[in-house]
């Protein structure tokens, strides 16, 4: 999706009467520049997996090719280059009902996601999709530096919530970025979805195909602490 916003950022950038190179030396360009986003260490947990930022990457490109704009025209250059991806974002459809059960049962959230894309966009996103308002924090890698499962975008959850670990619970579709990553700190997780490949030493605390299950855990875990 990176690439396919290429061509929408430089059509953007033509309207706005831009002097440009031509486009196949400026998608040269995107293809040198961008290719590690979104690449993180699957081998293991460390403290250094970085988190790509579209925003540097969109600097280093226009000083790379001579092109200076103001603050005004670079978020709106973002939010363009953004638009093919946001088109094929959507969510779970019990997502909302499985959220608003959740806070209504008294159980605090935050999305913690790995993007190159800012919080500030991804936030949009979740208001569009009418889920914002369930979550107490939405923790983005590009804003924080570091992707899952490296520990520091964890302990930032932690943080917003002011909990320890391991009154915490992890959901997510990854077995490591999410499970290793959550277990790690700590935290119980739930590896959401099926047909993942096994990772040997990674067992998830429970896993779900649909995210209403996450409220039959949850009941049953609380029932069986009494």
């Amino acid at each position: 999706m990176v690439y396919a916003g290429a061509r929408n950022a430089y059509e953007f950038l033509n309207k706005q009467d831009v002097d440009m190179p031509p486009y196949e030396d400026f998608f040269q360009k995107v293809q040198s520049l961008f290719s590690d986003l979104g690449n993180s260490k699957k081998g293991g947990i460390k403290d250094d997996i970085k988190s790509g930022d579209m925003k540097n990457k969109v600097q280093t490109l226009l000083e790379e090719i001579n092109v200076e704009i103001s603050a005004e025209m670079f978020k709106k250059l973002i939010n363009e280059w953004y638009q093919p991806f946001a088109r094929e974002l959507d969510i779970y459809e019990d997502s909302e009902s499985t959220l608003k059960a959740l806070r209504q049962k008294g159980f605090r959230l935050v999305a913690v996601t790995n993007t190159a894309w800012s919080g500030e966009l991804i936030e949009g996103d979740l208001r569009r999709f009418g889920v914002a308002s369930f979550f107490e924090a939405v923790i983005v890698s590009s804003d924080i530096g570091y992707r899952k499962p490296s520990p520091v975008i964890f302990e930032r959850a932690l943080r917003e919530l002011g909990l320890d670990a391991s009154e915490c619970i992890f959901v997510g579709d990854s077995i490591i970025e999410d499970i290793q990553g959550a277990q790690q700190m700590g935290m119980r997780a739930i590896l959401k979805g099926k047909n993942h490949h096994k990772v040997a030493g990674i067992i998830p605390d429970a896993e779900v195909v649909n995210l209403y299950e996450i409220i039959e855990f949850l009941e049953d875990d609380i029932q069986n602490r009494l």
